[in-house]
C-alpha cells in the first residue's frame, strides 16, 4: 500500500513538472518581443540586444506581441552622439545623446508601448506620453497585463530630454567649402577660378557666404600692341533649400545675392587698373554626396543676371575707350569639397 501511495505521488510530481515547464516555455514565447535590433559603426559600447530585449519585456509587462510586426530599433552612430531610430512602417521616433544607454533607454520605451497597442495604432507620441495609455480590448478569459508606467516613472531626466528635444535643433551644423569654377561672363572668356564658402545648414536649408575670384582673363587689344587683363571678384549671399534623395546623396536649390568688382590693366603701357562695381542676381543648383558623415562632394550650376553695366574703361593716348563690357547674363559650374562641423 505504501508502495503505491509513492508511485501515484511520484507520477503527479513529474505531470505537474512537466506542466510547469511547458506553461513556463509558452508564456516566454509569448512575452518575448518581436523588434529586430539592428546595430551601425561605432556601436560596441551600447547595450547589447538581449538587454534592450529584457528591458521592452520588461516595460511592457508581458504584453501579447502578435501586432509588433514590422517594429525595428536601429543604434547607430554620428556626428558625435549616439542615434536610436524607431521604425514601424512609415513611423519613425529617432534619439540622440551624448550616451548610448540613454538612447536605447528612450528606444526601448517606445517600442514597449508599440507592443500593448492595436496592430494599426500609431507609434505614441512622444510629447503625450503623461497622457493615460490606451485600452486593450482583451477577451474576458484572458488577464489583462499592465499597463506600461509613465515616461517619468521609468526614464531618468537624461532620457526624457532626449525623447522631448526636438530633433531638428540639433541638426543645425556648420559648413567650410572650397571649391574649383569655370565660368562665363565674370571675364571676357569662359575661365577658371576658385570659390571659399562658410556658413550653416540644416536638414531641410543651408545659408552661405561665398567668396568667387577669377584671376587674369587676357583680351587682345590691338590699339595697344599688348593684351588687357580683366579678372573679378565678388562675394555671394546663398541661401538655399535642401532636399535629401538618399541618406547619401541630397540635391538643392538656392537663390544668390552678389556684389563684387571687375579690375581691368594693361601693363605694357601707362595705363592705370580700372575697377568697376558689379551687382547680380541669381539661382544655382547643385547635388551633394557624402561619403563620410563630416564630408561631402558637391557639383553646382549658377545662373546669375547682371543689374549694372560694368564696363572696362581706358584711354588711348588722351582718347577714352571701352575696351570690355560684362555681358547681362553670367554662368558658371563649379565642384567643390565641403566640411561639416
Amino acid at each position: 500500500m505504501a508502495s503505491l501511495f509513492g508511485q501515484r505521488t511520484s507520477f503527479a510530481v513529474v505531470a505537474l513538472a512537466a506542466s510547469l515547464a511547458t506553461t513556463g516555455a509558452a508564456a516566454a514565447e509569448r512575452s518575448e518581443p518581436r523588434v529586430e535590433i539592428t546595430y551601425g559603426a561605432g556601436t560596441a559600447s551600447c547595450p547589447d540586444a538581449a538587454s534592450i530585449h529584457a528591458q521592452i519585456a520588461k516595460e511592457s509587462s508581458g504584453a501579447a506581441t502578435s501586432n509588433a510586426s514590422g517594429l525595428e530599433i536601429i543604434v547607430e552612430q554620428a556626428r558625435g552622439e549616439y542615434v536610436a531610430t524607431v521604425r514601424q512602417g512609415l513611423r519613425v521616433r529617432v534619439f540622440r545623446s551624448p550616451t548610448c544607454s540613454v538612447v536605447t533607454h528612450a528606444a526601448a520605451w517606445v517600442a514597449a508601448l508599440a507592443l500593448v497597442e492595436e496592430a494599426d495604432a500609431a507609434l505614441p507620441d512622444i510629447d503625450a506620453a503623461e497622457s493615460p495609455p490606451p485600452k486593450l480590448e482583451i477577451a474576458p478569459s484572458q488577464p489583462a497585463p499592465p499597463t506600461p508606467p509613465a515616461l517619468s516613472t521609468i526614464a531618468s531626466p537624461a532620457v526624457r530630454d532626449a525623447a522631448q528635444r526636438p530633433v531638428a535643433a540639433r541638426e543645425v551644423e556648420a559648413l567650410v567649402a572650397i571649391g574649383a569654377v569655370v565660368g562665363g561672363g565674370y571675364v571676357p572668356n569662359t575661365w577658371p577660378g576658385v570659390s571659399v564658402a562658410v556658413g550653416a545648414r540644416g536638414a531641410y536649408w543651408s545659408m552661405a557666404v561665398e567668396g568667387r575670384y577669377f584671376p587674369r582673363s587676357p583680351i587682345d587689344v590691338p590699339e595697344l600692341a599688348d593684351r588687357l587683363y580683366v579678372s573679378t571678384g565678388a562675394a555671394s549671399l546663398v541661401p538655399c533649400g535642401r532636399y535629401s534623395i538618399l541618406r547619401e546623396l541630397a540635391v538643392s536649390g538656392c537663390g544668390m545675392m552678389t556684389a563684387g568688382a571687375t579690375f581691368g590693366e594693361a601693363p605694357a603701357v601707362l595705363f592705370a587698373p580700372a575697377a568697376e562695381p558689379i551687382f547680380l542676381l541669381g539661382a544655382r543648383t547643385g547635388i551633394e554626396a557624402r561619403p563620410h558623415e563630416r564630408f561631402a562632394i558637391g557639383m553646382t550650376g549658377t545662373l546669375e543676371v547682371a543689374l549694372l553695366d560694368t564696363p572696362i574703361d581706358g584711354f588711348l593716348g588722351d582718347t577714352p575707350k571701352s575696351f570690355w563690357t560684362a555681358p547681362l547674363f553670367a554662368g558658371a559650374g563649379g565642384v567643390e569639397s565641403i566640411v561639416t562641423f
